[in-house]
């Protein structure tokens, strides 16, 4: 490859610059060839062991680099300021026929949950966009899912907040589902602030 640019470049130049052009395909086809049986190894090793860095050792110990980060953020749930009054609220979809419950308010400082809830906001989408909010403001911003059960089943625990799992229904009942008075009905995630502009 280098012979034939040199060629090129040369005052008489013995090759031509599609001759380059053509190897230089070459060798990028080979390359991702190269690349992509690599890749196929390195899922197989970190599949096998159960743990992504086992694949990443693969990677980097062929000499290859990783284009992008080699493990992707998860989609958990999260406030993102959008245009003037906007915020765009995102979260990871828990299944079919779920509902997703927000509820968010005005709060003085980042960190300190809202002391009085301004709206609840259900939804069938696990992706929102609310406008019409003060500009210059805080906000806190709080969800529950609701997943529905078929049939109860004893004993449901209560999924951990910090796994901001989906809260059960259990029907008790043929279309029925029994709610206690005074318990905590939903799993709520943790508060997220954003600043609205």
């Amino acid at each position: 490859m280098d012979t034939l640019y040199n060629e090129s470049e040369a005052s008489l130049p013995t090759a031509t610059k599609l001759q380059v052009t053509t190897q230089r395909n070459i060798c990028i086809a080979a390359y991702n060839q190269n690349a992509g049986y690599i890749q196929g190894i390195a899922r197989v090793a970190a599949a096998a062991a159960g743990d992504v860095t086992v694949g990443l050792q693969v990677v980097t110990r062929c000499g290859y680099k990783y284009k992008k980060t080699a493990i992707p953020a998860p989609h958990h749930f999260k406030a993102t300021p959008k245009g003037v009054g906007g915020v765009e609220i995102t979260t990871k979809a828990v299944g079919k026929r779920a509902n997703y419950i927000r509820k968010y308010g005005i709060t003085s400082t980042k960190g300190v949950p809202t002391t009085t809830i301004a709206e609840v906001l259900v939804s069938l989408e696990a992706d929102i966009f609310i406008n019409n909010l003060k500009s210059g403001c805080i906000y806190g911003f709080r969800e529950a899912s609701v997943l529905p059960m078929k049939k109860a089943t004893a004993n449901v625990a209560t999924p951990s907040l910090a796994k901001k799992a989906a809260t059960p229904t259990v029907a008790t009942t043929s279309r029925k589902v029994t709610f206690s008075d005074g318990a905590e009905h939903y799993t709520w995630g943790d508060w997220v602030y954003v600043i609205v502009m």
